[in-house]
């Protein structure tokens, strides 16, 4: 079974010791609850960094002013392009 793998790897880690009945110790009871629970905890803080990198990428990527930028680059470098654009459109009327 999975789980007697997982007490198996822990015992031969050190984690946890048998007692002469075949159970854990209180000592290793209690070195496998901190385990677990800082397990817990790191892997709710690794969640919680992941969905604010996530909501910040996706903040930055969706709410770019890209229409702002875009008259900023025809502002500051004047295209050629855009010229021909608006004379084509001027010239129309």
């Amino acid at each position: 079974m999975v789980f007697e793998g997982f007490l198996g790897d822990l015992t031969h880690q050190g984690l946890i010791t048998s007692s002469p009945v075949g159970g854990l110790t209180a000592r290793g009871h209690q070195e496998v609850q901190k385990n677990i629970v800082r397990d817990e905890i790191m892997n709710m803080t690794n969640r919680i960094l992941l969905s604010v990198a996530i909501l910040l990428i996706d903040l930055g990527v969706f709410f770019l002013p890209l229409t702002a930028f875009f008259l900023i680059y025809i502002l500051i470098f004047n295209p050629a392009w855009f010229r021909e654009f608006l004379e084509r459109l001027d010239g129309g009327t």
